[in-house]
C-alpha cells in the first residue's frame, strides 16, 4: 500500500525574496564531456573578483548542454575576453552574452519536498504578465532571471503568493 500526501497553502512561506540588478547573462553549449575543463577554467576566472552568481545546465540539443551563467555586469567586458579565448572556444559551441539583467531568488522551508511550488511561482507572474528569461529550481531555491527593469515588479507579483514570516 502506498500512502500519497500532498500539502498546499494558498500563501506560500518563504524566508524573503532577494532581488539583483546591474548583472549579466553569458550562455553557451558545450559537450558534457568537456565540462570539467569548463569547470576548472571558470574556478580560474573565480579566483579574481569575478563571482558567479548562478549557473544552470539543461539538456538542449541530444549530446549538448546548454549553460546559462550569471554574473555582475561591471564583469561584462572581461567575460567576453575570456569566454573567447581559443582553448574555451575549442570545448564550446554558440556563445552569448546579454546584459544588463536582473535576478529574484527565494528559498523557503521544504520546498523541494512540495509539489507545486515552480507552478505557483510561474502562475503568479503570468497573471500580471510577467516575462522572465530563465528559471532554476533546487531544493529549497528559486531562482528567476528577467530582463532590465522587470524585477522589481515580479518581485511585487511574487509577494501575492509567497510571504516572509
Amino acid at each position: 500500500m502506498e500512502t500519497i500526501a500532498v500539502y498546499w497553502e494558498e500563501n506560500i512561506k518563504t524566508y524573503g525574496i532577494r532581488k539583483e540588478t546591474k548583472l549579466c547573462l553569458v550562455q553557451m553549449d558545450i559537450l558534457p564531456v568537456c565540462l570539467v575543463e569548463l569547470g576548472q577554467q571558470l574556478a580560474e576566472l573565480g579566483q579574481g573578483e569575478t563571482k558567479v552568481r548562478l549557473i544552470l545546465a539543461h539538456h538542449h540539443e541530444p549530446g549538448l548542454l546548454r549553460l546559462y551563467m550569471v554574473f555582475e555586469n561591471r564583469w561584462q567586458g572581461k567575460l567576453a575576453e575570456f569566454f573567447s579565448r581559443p582553448d574555451l572556444q575549442e570545448v564550446s559551441g554558440r556563445f552569448l552574452l546579454e546584459s544588463p539583467v536582473e535576478m529574484l531568488n527565494f528559498h523557503g522551508p521544504h520546498f523541494g519536498d512540495r509539489y507545486g511550488i515552480a507552478d505557483m511561482a510561474c502562475d503568479a507572474l503570468k497573471k500580471e504578465n510577467i516575462r522572465f528569461m530563465l528559471m532554476g529550481c533546487s531544493a529549497a531555491s528559486v531562482h528567476f532571471i528577467f530582463p532590465e527593469k522587470m524585477a522589481a515588479r515580479a518581485e511585487k507579483a511574487l509577494g501575492s503568493v509567497f510571504k516572509a514570516p
